[in-house]
């Protein structure tokens, strides 16, 4: 697609706020060509200036060697065209001269004089030699002349800085580097802590910065400094290709720190990276580095460990052994190191790679997590002797009807108790039948197997009688259930069916019956399972005695559960209480604990969570002290009911409740657990760390990569909530490398929120942009929308405000075809407000025409189609919730606020001063005092910058009059006292700043 000129400028400037990354040099190559080939004026040379810095920090800066060479001929071809640029293209000597030096293909010859003639070029524009001095040091570090280097460092620290010096963080990182080298380590951190505790914004800090003083802060003892340094500068590092040659630094902190699996880890991940390192340099320093950790590995026991090498061009894919890797790194940073020293004529590079690849240890070990490697154990992992927790998980414990009538349990298998499974040697084939029945009505799940068992081992089929065949399937009809195989259930049931009906025992026969049925309908065949529950229902009332009606009626509730119909099966629950006269007291066989619990899950399926509460506190009342197990299942589901009611803190009493009685440990394990998340995602959730921490431990050893990496997600909200969020980081990257599906986009929401903290917006978009393909593709328009939405606000708030406008209309784009109206007007609203920054107000204000529109067709006094996602003008921003009852209200005074500035910029003078007059009534009608007041700012501001001073008096007048906000009066007062200079009233402006906001 080719594009016209003025096009071509707006994609220039949308490349020059584009992150660094393959992405900008793509899109800024395309302007070059296009440019050449239309002979575009200037823009061929501003577009190759954008080049030369995409080339330098997206990885590639052997290719701004063309693109500076090209700019510089132009400009002495013709400097008056082109001064505007000259600041920045002297800055870009400063990326020559940098990269000269780490190709050893380039002659020395040609390095000193690049150094000299930017040296020439400064002193011609009027800049000191502060930078110069910088540079002029790293030479002659690189050359060996360390006597040389100390000299002009002596220089530089000496010497003002000026605008062409680098920033106010790479400089005194440079400075700490070189104090790091020669040993002085404390005025190393003496010269780089302060600078950390300000405000740093280029590109390459903090991280670089961090990562010079890894080594300085080991050897002062500052441990816990060096274990965050490193932590927090890798993440930054991780995604650059450009910052390969950091990255090596940090692998040699975790040689030297003990921490061989997480050097093996950055190996593995980066190791591909070497195979287009974006310089000779950069490749040497990392190899070097790998090689000392790999070495350092296989010496700690990982030697038989193996490193996954992707395919390259002339390399097929593979996975070489640690120790054999670690010779070809050696290898290679050696045989680079060599090509330097053969241009340099010194042998500087290769003794500072030898010293790397034997550098000695400086920490025998520094834990850097708090949580385990995934790569902590390099050998095959030994299968646990004891079950791994949760491999036999224990949900809280339904009531079971009595034994032969007794179902498929609708919540999984049923819970074994811990009793013994003893069976007597005498017993008879009717006697074991009998045992089982018993056992399975006290809920003996692993006895009743176990005579059940022990009936086929002594008798087998073998003359046996009908009924005592017909009784045996219908055991094994219970056992298929309980071990979640009702298809084979039904087979062995109808068995026992025809049999009981062949000798004659019609009871037994209505049960077989029922759980039949029961059967049928957890198999989706509710047409044919449910008359026979309901039929084998009426018999057992009819005909049978209280116990086994029970029984009836509570199969009966659970098949009415499994059909999701909940008011019939309360209605089977309160049936059984009817069964039973006042005058009986409580009801002997209905066990009221257990059927308390099961209305209180049943009112929680079926979404009566106030009443599900009520029944589980009541389950928990009638609980015997000693019987702990349904103390403890009482709890659970009262923490459950809580949980889903939003009391937190009931919800935790109830799970202290559970792990101080719970007798089976999967139910105090998990009880633990959900404690651990809903503190994790609390104002307490430092007090979940540790916990979480534990079971992201146990999980791992056990081999159990899944359950490890959704407790690493909730230790990782625990960690956000805890105000650490690069310990939130790793542990969400952690876990993101096992899961997939929705979990994933959990964890990448949640990791978002951890990059974004972090100050690393490339990374937040990343993961943002994953869980918006994931909604598209789900077709979760909506979601899309937000989602695409909050891109939008990371780009908006970094300045990208091309790249903000575009998501903005996506994200229109998304709310329209998810039918989200009052989203979609708010989304196209702040694209109007990114289009203004971008420098593209007639379009903006073109724009402004449909959302006006599409914000008059918005019906009154309503959240129509809301999607919840929040507003960011100025006026959002300050106001909070206050005026926000009327949403739709609330974003039509938000546009003709958002509309003023756009007009404004536009110079639409009066439309602007319209649309601010409509705002600052929308919000009056709102109550918004202070967006309110925020628009007759700029109201008053916009009359007075066009030149109409006695209205901006009288707007400053009404707005000091009708404030009660010191600061807005503060804030009026001085545009009132500009108005009357304006008016020459010098006198007055005068009293009027002097007397404050009162006059």
């Amino acid at each position: 697609m080719s594009h016209t000129a003025d096009e071509l400028w707006d994609l220039l400037r949308e490349a020059s706020n584009m992150p660094f990354g393959t992405a900008q040099i793509a899109l800024a190559e395309t302007i070059m060509s296009e440019a050449d080939a239309k002979r575009a004026g200037d823009l061929p040379f501003h577009a190759r200036m954008i080049a030369t810095t995409a080339y330098q920090y997206g990885g590639e800066p052997v290719r701004s060697f063309v693109t500076f060479s090209w700019c510089l001929a132009e400009f002495d071809r013709d400097p008056s065209r082109y001064q505007s640029a000259y600041p920045d293209l002297l800055w870009h000597f400063k990326y020559m001269v940098s990269n000269v030096q780490q190709f050893p293909e380039v002659p020395l010859e040609r390095v000193r004089p690049i150094l000299d003639d930017m040296a020439r070029r400064w002193s011609d524009a009027g800049y000191g030699p502060h930078a110069i001095y910088a540079y002029r040091h790293h030479l002659a570090e690189h050359l060996g002349d360390l006597g040389a280097a100390q000299e002009w460092f002596d220089k530089w620290r000496a010497t003002p800085r000026d605008d062409l010096s680098d920033c106010v963080g790479c400089d005194p990182s440079s400075q700490a580097s070189w104090l790091s080298t020669v040993g002085r380590d404390e005025e190393a951190v003496a010269l780089a802590e302060p600078v950390l505790a300000g405000r740093l914004t280029c590109s390459e800090q903090p991280q670089e910065m961090l990562t010079t003083l890894l080594v300085p802060y080991l050897r002062t003892g500052r441990l816990e400094q060096a274990r965050d340094a490193h932590r927090q500068a890798y993440l930054r590092h991780r995604p650059n290709l450009a910052d390969l040659s950091s990255i090596g630094e940090h692998i040699r902190f975790c040689a030297r720190t003990g921490n061989h699996a997480r050097a093996l880890e950055i190996i593995e991940r980066h190791l591909s990276w070497l195979d287009r390192a974006p310089s000779p340099y950069a490749g040497m320093m990392f190899a070097a580095g790998a090689a000392l950790a790999l070495d350092r590995a296989a010496g700690a026991g990982y030697a038989d460990a193996t490193i996954r090498r992707p395919a390259h061009q002339d390399r097929p894919a593979a996975a070489p052994r640690v120790d054999a890797l670690a010779a070809e790194l050696a290898a290679q940073a050696r045989s680079i190191a060599a090509r330097f020293d053969a241009r340099n004529g010194t042998q500087r590079q290769g003794q500072l790679i030898e010293e790397i690849i034997a550098a000695e240890p400086l920490v025998d070990y520094l834990p850097l997590t708090a949580t385990p490697s995934r790569r902590a154990v390099p050998t095959p992992r030994t299968p646990p002797t004891t079950p791994a927790p949760g491999a036999d998980r224990v949900e809280p414990v339904e009531p079971v009807e009595p034994a032969e009538a007794a179902t498929p349990s609708a919540g999984g298998p049923v819970p074994p108790t811990q009793r013994p499974a003893e069976v007597p040697e005498t017993a008879g084939p009717d006697e074991l039948l009998d045992l089982a029945s018993t056992r399975y009505r006290a809920e003996d799940v692993t006895g009743a197997f176990a005579a059940w068992q022990a009936f086929d081992e002594r008798y087998g089929p073998a003359d046996l009688t009908v009924l005592q065949r017909a009784r045996r399937a219908d055991g094994s009809g219970v056992e298929r259930a309980n071990n979640n195989d009702p298809r084979a259930a039904v087979d062995l049931w109808r068995q026992a069916i025809e049999g009981y009906a062949q000798a004659g025992d019609e009871r037994r026969r209505q049960r077989a019956l029922g759980r039949l049925g029961q059967a049928h309908c957890q198999l989706g065949e509710a047409e044919v399972g449910l008359p026979l529950v309901r039929s084998s229902t009426e018999y057992a009332l009819a005909n049978d005695e209280r116990d086994d009606q029970e029984s009836a009626l509570l199969r009966l509730a659970f098949t009415y559960r499994t059909l999701r119909r909940f008011p019939d099966a309360l209605g089977a629950l309160d049936q059984i209480g009817a069964l039973y006269s006042a005058e009986a007291g409580e009801p002997r066989g209905a066990r009221p604990v257990k059927l308390a619990l099961t209305r209180a899950r049943m009112l929680g399926e079926a979404g009566a969570l106030e009443q599900s509460l009520a029944a589980a506190r009541e389950a928990r009342r009638l609980c015997a002290d000693d019987d702990h197990l349904t103390l403890s299942t009482a709890a659970w589901m009262t923490a459950s009911a809580a949980l889903m009611l939003g009391d937190d803190e009931a919800a935790l009493a109830a799970y202290d409740e559970v792990i101080a009685h719970a007798p089976i440990d999967q139910l105090r394990d998990d009880a633990r657990r959900m404690r651990a998340n809903l503190l994790a995602a609390s104002s307490r959730a430092t007090e979940a760390i540790d916990e979480l921490v534990e079971w992201v431990a146990r999980f791992t050893a056990s081999g159990r990569d899944e359950d490890a990496a959704e407790a690493r997600y909730h230790l990782m909200v625990a960690y956000l909530n805890a105000g650490r969020p690069v310990d939130a980081a790793e542990a969400g990257e952690d876990a993101l490398a096992v899961l997939t599906g929705p979990p994933a986009m959990q964890v990448r929401h949640a990791l978002a929120e951890a990059y974004r903290r972090l100050d690393q917006p490339g990374e937040v978009i990343a993961c943002l942009e994953a869980i918006e393909a994931d909604c598209v593709e789900r077709g979760d328009q909506a979601a899309a929308g937000r989602f695409a939405e909050e891109i939008a606000v990371v780009l908006d708030q970094r300045d990208h405000d091309a790249a903000a406008a575009r998501r903005f209309g996506a994200a229109a784009d998304a709310y329209r075809a998810a039918g989200l109206r009052l989203d979609e007007v708010r989304a196209r609203r702040r694209q109007c407000m990114s289009l203004m920054w971008a420098g593209d107000a007639g379009t903006a204000v073109d724009r402004l025409a449909e959302v006006d529109r599409l914000a008059a067709e918005l019906p009154d006094g309503g959240a129509q189609g809301r999607s919840g996602a929040e507003g960011s003008s100025e006026a959002e921003g300050s106001s909070g919730a206050e005026g926000q009852g009327d949403p739709v209200a609330w974003e039509r005074a938000t546009l003709d606020y958002d509309a003023a500035r756009v007009c404004n910029g536009a110079g639409r003078i009066d439309d602007a001063l319209d649309r601010a007059a409509r705002a600052i009534a929308a919000f009056g009608r709102l109550g918004a005092v202070l967006p309110r007041e925020q628009v007759e700012r700029l109201r008053g501001q916009i009359l007075l910058d066009a030149g109409r001073p006695p209205e901006a008096e009288r707007a400053a007048r009404e707005a000091i009059m009708s404030s009660g906000d010191a600061d807005h009066r503060q804030w009026m007062s001085g545009l009132l006292a500009a108005a009357l200079d304006a008016q020459g009233r010098t006198d007055e402006a005068r009293a009027v700043r002097e007397g404050g906001p009162g006059q």
